[in-house]
């Protein structure tokens, strides 16, 4: 940074812009502070987007993480970080800290409410330390307080505790369904006959769905329906946001002119038949489309002779 701000150059004023910030004490304690914020934050993130997760399991790393939070929000918590500051400050040779200039509130914004005032910069950094634990605190909190969510939790656990017989979760969710719950129980019980029914996820439930036949399936009507309204929940899966991020590959800048229609099937087959295409004889697949007399159609559409 001090090269390129003593450069003639068009970065030199931002590169002067960046030095002067860096070298503030205030850059490093905030980096101290993100660092050790965030890091509770990563962990419940992956908790949540493990594919053998449940809602009410989510729910409970939730509150872990806010008790977490809750707990940094303490006069030894923030002095330890000052005093961090305090020696890193000496060994790269920080500017020291200092209060912000004061400003006024906007007239628009004005609600006879006098700004905060602090005696020392040590205070105003508190202050600010405490308010970041407090607002993300309020979002988790909003997040996870929601009775759409908690009609999800009573979905998923009420049929996870299902083979140990009725529960207050399955009769609530089967009443929002408009299902019988003795149906469902007795189903759940004919699956689990001849073998130890284990479910102790929604990826379970899936699993034990697909190794059953499509004549099995008609046999459990009513868990059919339970487990669709569980399974098409999107934040059931983390699937479905990863879908966005993979657009980007399928439609790259090489292949700009894709169609709408080549683009779906596309994005098909990278969502849900990655092991089926690894396992394709390419030869055979550019063989077939060679041999196309209308090659302009869209590649997928045609089955092979």
């Amino acid at each position: 940074m001090e090269e390129l701000s003593g450069a003639n150059e068009k970065v030199s004023p931002k590169a002067s812009g960046l030095l002067a910030q860096l070298t503030k004490c205030e850059f490093y304690i905030g980096l101290q502070m993100a660092s050790k914020l965030f890091s509770l934050g990563e962990s419940l993130s992956r908790v949540l987007q493990s594919p053998n997760a449940t809602i009410a399991g989510g729910i409970q790393a939730a509150t872990y993480t806010v008790n977490g939070l809750l707990e940094m929000k303490t006069e030894k918590c923030f002095n330890e970080l000052w005093e961090a500051m305090l020696q890193k400050s000496q060994e790269y040779s920080l500017n020291e800290p200092t209060l912000p200039r004061l400003r006024k509130k906007p007239k628009r914004f004005n609600d006879d409410a006098d700004p905060p005032t602090f005696a020392s910069p040590k205070e105003w950094l508190k202050s600010l330390f405490h308010q970041a634990i407090e607002n993300i605190c309020e979002e988790i909190g909003r997040r996870f307080d929601q009775p759409g969510l908690s009609m999800y939790d009573n979905l998923e656990t009420g049929i996870l505790k299902s083979p140990a017989g009725i529960s207050n979760e399955l009769t609530t969710a089967c009443n929002f369904y408009c299902l019988d719950h003795e149906k469902v129980l007795s189903e759940v019980s004919v699956l689990s006959n001849g073998k130890d029914l284990k479910w102790t996820s929604t990826k379970d439930i899936v699993d034990s769905l697909k190794s059953l036949t499509p004549e099995m399936l008609t046999v459990f009507p009513t868990l059919n329906i339970y487990l669709k309204h569980l399974l098409v929940v999107p934040c059931s899966s983390a699937g479905a946001e990863r879908s966005f991020s993979w657009l980007r590959r399928i439609k790259s800048y090489l292949r700009s002119t894709m169609g709408q229609a080549r683009l779906n099937y596309c994005a098909l087959i990278n969502c849900y038949a990655n092991d089926l295409v690894d396992e394709l004889n390419l030869n055979v697949v550019m063989q077939e489309f060679i041999t196309m007399n209308n090659r302009e159609a869209t590649f997928g559409k045609f089955s092979s002779v």
